[in-house]
């Protein structure tokens, strides 16, 4: 919304009675020129327009803004410029002083013209929720906190994870020559790490699909999972879906 009008008192009275609506005023004007200015700088929903200002009155602003003119309320003390208002396609014009019941009839006209009917709304909300779901952090970590003891923690990138296996009750994370190990389940730990790159290949074993080789079929089922660092990791033959999306890694 913006407020033009010559005289401060006006426009604070108009910002206090917008106090009660869900809408923000992005700019007051206490001349003609600035109002035109503002209207092509910043394209408010609504203007509340004085017909006598400086530089500029209501009728030239109207006229210069042109096809950019938003939909307005004119305020005015002479009840002679009624008329002219309405052929300027204005929404509404309140006499000044006003007080708030006036106010609120001229919003009520405004509102029914400026909102857009409940369907449009409606749809206009599920495009919101699902541009902010989309908006949503990923909830797998490129960079993962491991408690090193004493209390500390050190950081890795997930992209140096090569495996991790269960031992017990502990994990331990091997990225190259380095190992971490820590208390937390293998279940937890993959939820952490992303799905299209980190897999469950057996109950105690994760790999980074990236630092694989090659698959070998080994016995009654499983397979063995060669790592680029030549390590050997044996896959369950429950891990079918892994297996898959290990076999098409492979093929890229």
């Amino acid at each position: 919304m913006l407020i033009a009008d010559y005289e401060a008192l006006v426009r604070r009275s108009v910002r206090r009675f917008l106090r009660s609506y869900d809408v923000e005023v992005v700019c007051e004007c206490g001349d003609g020129r600035t109002c035109v200015q503002a209207i092509n700088e910043m394209a408010p929903e609504l203007v509340f327009l004085d017909l006598q200002m400086p530089e500029l009155d209501g009728r030239e602003v109207i006229a210069q803004a042109g096809e950019r003119m938003p939909p307005t309320i004119i305020l005015t003390a002479h009840n002679d410029y009624a008329v002219e208002a309405y052929d300027a396609n204005v929404i509404d014009y309140v006499l000044k002083p006003f007080g708030q019941e006036r106010f609120e009839r001229a919003m009520e006209r405004a509102l029914a013209r400026i909102q857009p009917p409940p369907a449009q709304r409606a749809l206009e909300q599920k495009l919101d929720a699902l541009v902010d779901q989309l908006r949503q952090p990923k909830p797998w970590q490129d960079r993962l906190a491991v408690p090193i003891g004493d209390g500390r923690l050190t950081f890795i990138e997930a992209r140096e994870i090569e495996w991790v296996e269960a031992q017990g009750n502990q994990l331990r994370v091997h990225c190259g020559q380095r190992q971490y190990a820590f208390r937390e389940t293998l279940s937890g730990f993959l939820k952490r790490l992303d799905p299209s790159v980190f897999l469950k290949i057996h109950r105690s074993t994760i790999v980074n699909v990236n630092a694989v080789l090659e698959v070998q079929t080994w016995f009654k089922g499983h397979h063995l999972v060669i790592l680029r660092s030549g390590k050997e990791l044996r896959m369950s033959r429950h891990q079918g879906a892994s297996l898959e999306q290990l076999v098409r890694k492979q093929r890229q």
